[in-house]
């Protein structure tokens, strides 16, 4: 937020709670969730609030990540799973992104939209295409909410050496570079 108010000194930033936005009823044309929804505890309330200050005729846009199936963050997951135990990650996951496994398929995002009174909902599958070296891979994973769950529990000096041993085994399985395919949802919804 600090940078957005330093290099554009206009515009109105604010943080605030998608479940309670302070912003009146019908004021914007265009509302987006960028990969919120799954980490909302209500994504219902969320929807609502998205519903409640959109224009009559505005349009809402949601993306979700779908299912990681690259074999590279499978083996990404179950590195993290030895070192912090499957169950604990799976757990302190739940708890970050309680609906992520809702939102990774399409008719369940269809049927979250049309539930919250959208009209017109369509959601498309996409695919982003990544190439990372294995240290960008691990550098991206370590951000994600697992990621940062172990560095918690690990603490810094258990956390570089899980981080060497990871680097080392993925490379010998899969070499410096990685390229694959990440599937995303991307929803919308109009205001009638």
């Amino acid at each position: 937020l600090s940078l957005a108010r330093t290099t554009m000194p206009k515009l109105r930033v604010l943080a605030a709670e998608a479940t309670v936005l302070p912003f009146r009823h019908s004021i914007f044309d265009v509302v987006t969730a960028s990969f919120v929804l799954s980490h909302l505890l209500n994504y219902r309330a969320g929807l609502a609030e998205a519903y409640r200050v959109l224009k009559p005729s505005g349009i809402f846009v949601t993306t979700s990540w779908t299912a990681n199936t690259d074999p590279y963050s499978q083996a990404w997951s179950e590195l993290l799973a030895e070192a912090v135990s499957k169950d604990r990650l799976q757990e302190a996951v739940a708890q970050v992104a309680p609906s992520e496994g809702y939102f990774e398929n399409v008719e369940n995002v269809k049927t979250a939209l049309t539930e919250a009174g959208f009209a017109r909902v369509e959601v498309h599958p996409f695919a982003v295409e990544c190439s990372l070296s294995l240290d960008r891979f691990v550098a991206d994973r370590a951000l994600t909410s697992g990621g940062r769950f172990a560095q918690d529990v690990l603490g810094p000096v258990s956390w570089g050496r899980f981080v060497a041993n990871a680097n080392e085994r993925l490379r010998r399985s899969f070499g410096p570079h990685f390229d694959y395919s990440r599937g995303v949802l991307i929803g919308r919804g109009h205001r009638e």
